[in-house]
């Protein structure tokens, strides 16, 4: 899949307004990627790598892809796969082979997450995860793959415009 392709169709096909905003960080180099991925002890799948070579990170409106940034320091921002996955670490016992895909802004502790073995970087399913439920934390699979979630992401966020 194209990411950035598919990123620049939909803002060909929706109108923004003043309300709403989109950021694109543009695409981040194999060198930030590999420094992304022994911060956090993992490899991401190829689709995963493929949107971080492509886009970076998305953000429309008020809702994040989670991503790597060109000019912030990621393992700081929020919005960055790195900082965000070691926040939930921390904060909530999230297991070491997780990253963090998204975070949901209203208010709650839930996100959506994917697998990443250190061997096999095939694309793996995306599952939701409500850290406000008693333990053991539940992972309900949302997604059958990141590029589902990606497709699906901007889908709902068409109706932001």
């Amino acid at each position: 899949m194209n990411y950035l392709e598919q990123l620049k169709s939909y803002i060909d096909e929706n109108e923004f307004t003043d309300e709403t905003f989109f950021i694109s960080m543009g695409g981040v180099s194999q060198d930030s990627i590999r420094m992304a991925e022994k911060s956090l002890a993992v490899n991401f799948t190829n689709e995963y790598r493929k949107f971080l070579e492509q886009c970076g990170n998305v953000n429309i409106a008020d809702q994040c892809i989670s991503g790597l940034y060109t000019e912030s320091d990621n393992e700081a921002s929020t919005g960055s796969v790195v900082a965000d996955t070691k926040l939930y670490r921390k904060q909530h016992s999230l297991p070491q082979e997780y990253i963090v895909v998204h975070c949901y802004v209203d208010g709650g502790e839930s996100v959506l997450v994917q697998k990443s073995d250190k061997r096999d970087t095939s694309d793996s399913p995306i599952y939701y995860v409500d850290f406000y439920q008693d333990a053991p934390l539940k992972f309900q699979k949302q997604y059958d793959s990141f590029a589902q979630y990606f497709q699906e992401f901007l889908e709902d966020n068409a109706g932001m415009m």
